[in-house]
């Protein structure tokens, strides 16, 4: 049954089917509930202070409780299992959890992922991002565009599509050589779209 109701946020009349509807879209429940939680904040901002003197005790006895809290939670998210692997950056041997870890450290984990290009396929060392870009010019060699060093997205830490970027013109997977022969500048998204391929 359709009921004739007037939204309590801006007034518009609209059709209702649940009784217990205020609002006449999502746009006015979503701002609505904005408003009451902001006003709730406004009316209680010593709830929290409050709550603790009123119960002094509770954050040492929770803890005492729950002192392997995060231990257990990700065993249970991870599962029981525990491996015993050996490190492939160091060869130490430890114990872990993780199913997909396979370094003992964040050193050892930062190494592995910065050396993508096996040892045996450098020759030039003192390649860089801005090296190249001055070599280049600051243009893209698929494009033929402008690379920009401030396309980064600070929202969600990443850098754009127009970022420079280290391109190998015969890729590394098929055997390419990461030498200044073999090196040229381009856009991470045209880099990206490039993949292994040889143009």
């Amino acid at each position: 049954m359709k009921i004739k109701a007037k939204c309590t946020l801006c007034g518009a009349e609209y059709w209702k089917t649940n009784g217990k509807s205020k609002y006449c879209s999502d746009a006015c429940k979503k701002a609505g509930r904005k408003a009451t939680l902001s006003q709730w904040r406004n009316d209680n901002k010593d709830y929290q202070t409050e709550w603790r003197k009123a119960h002094p005790d509770y954050v040492a006895e929770w803890a005492r409780e729950h002192k392997n809290y995060d231990r257990d939670r990700s065993r249970k998210i991870r599962g029981s299992k525990e491996y015993h692997r050996k490190c492939v950056m160091c060869g130490k041997e430890f114990d872990t959890w993780i199913p997909h870890k396979h370094t003992c450290s964040d050193e050892c984990e930062f190494s592995r992922r910065s050396k993508r290009i096996p040892p045996e396929q450098v020759v030039d060392t003192d390649i860089t991002v801005k090296a190249l870009y001055e070599r280049d010019n600051g243009i893209c060699y698929l494009c033929g565009k402008p690379c920009d060093f401030n396309d980064i997205d600070k929202e969600r830490n990443a850098v754009g599509r127009n970022y420079p970027s280290i391109d190998h013109i015969f890729p590394v997977v098929r055997g390419g050589k990461h030498a200044w022969n073999n090196v040229k500048l381009a856009h991470v998204g045209c880099n990206a779209s490039k993949r292994d391929k040889v143009v």
